[in-house]
């Protein structure tokens, strides 16, 4: 008697990663000539020689109609079309304030303007096939708690003169790169800089790599992230620059948790965005129904997470940020759930990143889904190609397609009704 199987599934995604081996020279792109040149200074100051055009190339962007030297600010925020070079409506400018070919896609896009609100999707995607960040000026607008996690695709430092609050990602010592200006602006160019100047340092890197390394050498970094100060603390390039491949941690991904109430209870929705680091493989979603896990300064294995009271609900392998995954499981009440940034497909041998401060969701409830069979558990078919039908499935979560499998393996895939048969006798 050959045992049969139906199972409910969601789409599944391919991964792709991201590998830094990025020759020189880097590319760095300002919105403006607005401290243009403290990114150059910066770099200047950890190469501890002026750099060469074969190591960066830095540029400006002006409006067409006026001359480079003009310095004036072209676009009023983020614009990925001018990074990448699909936007023809500015012309670029370099350090001799002449027009420039600029060097696409560059790396490193960054920018003086405030209002920054986090990551969204659109611009994450825009760039997921991309080696690339934006810096972003930071202020304490963001205390209200709009953001709460630090951000992914963009890299939000902050400094004292405008204090600290959820979604800053670090601050850098401000004796060091902009002495007595105390302008986030100068702050922002000189984290460019920093950035650039490690990406070049450790060609194997992508920016994911440099994020996750500059988070570990922040004074924060051992308390784990903290709103009020800093984020992940005051981090130290050189510090950063000391540590190796295998030595960079995972981390976790930037994700967020909704509930949607309909008919039949609530649906938990999880928006997550990759942090896709060089060792990145997936991400993963734990649930910890009878705990609240804390903070967990290391990387964990399957077992630690499973003692700390986790237990896997689904898995995501895509390159691109989606607001679409919903969970599949008996209805919860008061659940956390975390998720994780794995770096191997088979969970019993990867590393999984760690509990931090803000990647804890929770606590969350939602109802169920219910799933029943028509045909007969254990029946015995007096035809080799039995009609095998089901039930549609209830409940608040979206179900893509049914499969059915004998034996353990695919039989029929892509099934969209309630019945099918075997793909032969």
């Amino acid at each position: 008697m050959r045992r049969v199987i139906i199972v409910l599934v969601l789409i599944s995604f391919f991964y792709i990663g991201i590998r830094g081996a990025w020759a020189a020279p880097i590319g760095i792109l300002s919105n403006s000539s607005h401290y243009y040149s403290e990114i150059g200074t910066a770099i200047d100051k950890l190469l501890g020689s002026p750099y060469t055009s074969s190591q960066f190339t830095i540029d400006y962007t002006t409006a067409s109609t006026d001359p480079c030297s003009s310095g004036n600010t072209v676009f009023a925020g983020y614009d990925p079309a001018v990074a990448v070079g699909t936007n023809s409506n500015f012309e670029y400018c370099n350090s001799s304030d002449a027009t420039t070919s600029p060097q696409f896609p560059f790396q490193i896009f960054t920018t003086s303007f405030t209002g920054y609100t986090g990551d969204s999707i659109p611009e994450y995607n825009a760039f997921s096939s991309y080696n690339i960040t934006d810096n972003y000026a930071f202020t304490n607008e963001l205390t209200s708690g709009d953001i709460q996690e630090p951000p992914t695709l963009y890299t939000a430092p902050g400094n004292a003169a405008f204090g600290s609050g959820a979604g800053v990602e670090w601050t850098l010592n401000q004796s060091v790169y902009c002495g007595t200006d105390t302008t986030l602006s100068c702050l922002t160019a000189a984290n460019s800089g920093v950035m650039g100047w490690l990406l070049y340092e450790h060609p194997t890197w992508n920016l994911f790599d440099v994020k996750a390394a500059m988070r570990q050498s922040g004074t924060n970094w051992a308390t784990g992230y903290s709103p009020s100060t800093y984020g992940f603390g005051v981090v130290t390039a050189t510090t950063t620059n000391m540590l190796t491949d295998s030595q960079i941690l995972l981390q976790p991904p930037e994700a967020t948790a909704t509930t949607i109430q309909n008919t039949l209870g609530m649906q938990i929705t999880f928006t997550v965005f990759p942090f896709r680091q060089t060792r990145r493989v997936k991400d993963v979603l734990f649930e910890f129904a009878t705990t609240t896990p804390g903070f967990e300064e290391n990387e964990l294995t399957l077992s630690q997470i499973q003692g700390l009271g986790g237990e896997e609900v689904m898995q995501y392998m895509g390159t691109t940020a989606t607001s679409t995954l919903t969970p599949i499981y008996m209805p919860v009440n008061n659940a956390h759930f975390v998720w994780f940034t794995a770096d191997n497909s088979t969970d019993s041998l990867a590393h999984f990143s760690r509990i931090d401060t803000y990647n804890v969701l929770g606590p969350i409830s939602q109802g169920g889904i219910s799933f029943a069979s028509a045909s007969a558990n254990n029946a015995i078919s007096t035809t080799t190609s039995p009609v095998f039908t089901w039930k549609d499935a209830n409940g608040d979560i979206g179900v893509s397609k049914y499969e059915l499998y004998i034996d353990g393996i695919l039989n029929r895939d892509n099934i969209f009704g309630t019945s099918t048969t075997p793909t032969s006798p």
